[in-house]
């Protein structure tokens, strides 16, 4: 009874009351995703965890590689042990210890120094060991392009495996619920059915179902990934400068805020979209049902005329609800513009001052970013740009959750409804042979106001 009167409001015309949909809410919604997600518990871990190690080896590959192409190709530094063993060079290749453990700004300091004083410094006296030579740096330039072509064939293939691999998993999932949708609308007593709209049932199976796709693909592995590439980003940006990472926080509270208040607003929008969209859907059924009546009546023009305004009114609400995310996204994007902005200009002069990053002298043998230089600028930067980005994509996919619940209501609404006419769990055989059939005092009805037989 519960079920019916759901889904009796959600086929009314109040398209601007949205159901509420809470934390409780959410969560229940998902907990019903459940016995379709069970049978692909093992192929979602698989890829989870497929997913994570190419992150995790992906990630400081980039960050070395950054690296050598920007001060050890473009500028003609010395490489790091971790470099040269990845790009199988000899020692003569590294960076002398000495030098990366006192960090890059002091020994520019002092070299500054000595050329001002025209005394020779220590660098000047050993240079040949301190830099590569031209012939050095060509073979760090090959092995550096090499490097790249395979590991950019590497992961390309792997992407397009892990894709695959999870776009299979989805269509069985959205398979397994259409499948029991289909079946529980065929279940269902003639009183239903006589009722709805057969486009509405439509739409439910075949597009409010493909939302548990979506909460698989965006309530899930997206937002994991993007809130994963959120702290990946707040962490390396730590470990350049604390200050640069706190600034980062502080700018996601006006983002929180504006999602905050234009929630309710784009659930409602979510609802009113979907309605419209069955009803179109609906129109489109009945009108190709009945063509034979249309074309015998000449009604042509009457199913053309509610054809057009129900188009009309999806068209509407479909751009409603997007404009709405838009004008969302663009605030949240102004606020990680500004943020961006800001950072470039502070990182900017940090490189200029050559200023010593936070941590970087302890970690100066692996990475080499003692001080801010353009390989540490242009991964900080990278960093923050990436942080903006996943705050920005973060609220794009809440947006869309709002949507996808509403969808996922409204198709489990179809499963929860019972038939009227329930076979008996223990039916009573026929007889052998039927002589006569009486029917005595027979009454029927679908509403018991208005009964079809007496």
């Amino acid at each position: 009874m519960i079920a019916r009167d759901l889904l009796a409001s959600l086929s009314s015309d109040q398209d601007d009351i949205a159901p509420a949909l809470g934390p409780r809410q959410f969560l229940r919604l998902a907990l019903r995703t459940w016995p379709f997600l069970r049978p692909m518990l093992k192929h979602f871990i698989a890829l989870l965890v497929a997913g994570a190690a190419a992150g995790l080896i992906t990630a400081p590959l980039a960050a070395l590689g950054i690296d050598v192409l920007y001060n050890k190709v473009l500028v003609g530094e010395k490489l790091q042990p971790l470099q040269a063993a990845l790009l199988f060079l000899d020692e003569s290749y590294v960076a002398p210890a000495s030098g990366s453990m006192e960090g890059e700004g002091d020994t520019r300091t002092e070299e500054a120094a000595s050329a001002t004083a025209g005394v020779p410094s220590a660098e000047d006296a050993d240079s040949d060991e301190a830099l590569p030579t031209p012939a050095q740096r060509k073979v760090v330039r090959n092995r550096f392009l090499i490097w790249f072509a395979l590991a950019s064939l590497l992961a390309l293939s792997g992407f397009a495996a892990l894709t695959y691999y999870g776009t299979w998993i989805r269509q069985r999932v959205n398979q397994a619920l259409r499948v029991a949708m289909i079946e529980r609308a065929e279940r269902l007593s003639l009183k239903y059915h006589s009722h709805a709209r057969s486009g509405d049932s439509v739409f439910r199976i075949y597009q409010d179902s493909a939302m548990i796709v979506n909460l698989i693909e965006g309530a899930l592995i997206e937002s994991l990934t993007m809130l994963g590439l959120l702290l990946y980003g707040l962490v390396f940006i730590a470990f350049f400068s604390p200050g640069m990472a706190l600034a980062c926080i502080v700018a996601a509270v006006p983002m929180i805020w504006l999602t905050a208040r234009f929630t309710p607003r784009i659930r409602g929008r979510a609802l009113a979209n979907r309605r419209a969209n069955s009803d179109l859907t609906s129109r489109l059924q009945e009108s190709f049902a009945a063509i034979k009546v249309v074309k015998a009546n000449r009604a042509e023009g009457r199913i053309w005329r509610r054809f057009d305004r129900d188009s009309h009114r999806a068209l509407n609400a479909a751009f409603h609800f997007r404009l709405d995310m838009v004008l969302l996204s663009a605030a949240v994007m102004t606020v990680g513009g500004v943020l961006v902005i800001g950072s470039e200009y502070v990182l900017a002069h940090w490189v200029l001052d050559e200023k010593e990053t936070s941590l970087g002298a302890a970690v100066v043998a692996l990475l080499g970013f003692a001080v801010w230089n353009m390989g540490s600028f242009t991964i900080a930067r990278a960093r923050i740009e990436e942080s903006a980005g996943a705050s920005y994509d973060v609220v794009r996919q809440w947006c869309k959750m709002q949507d996808l619940f509403i969808g996922l209501q409204r198709a489990f609404l179809l499963l929860d409804l019972e038939p009227d006419v329930v076979d008996d769990e223990q039916p009573q055989a026929f007889p052998a042979s039927v002589r006569q059939v009486c029917c005595t005092d027979v009454h029927f009805a679908y509403d018991a106001d208005m009964p079809v037989l007496r």
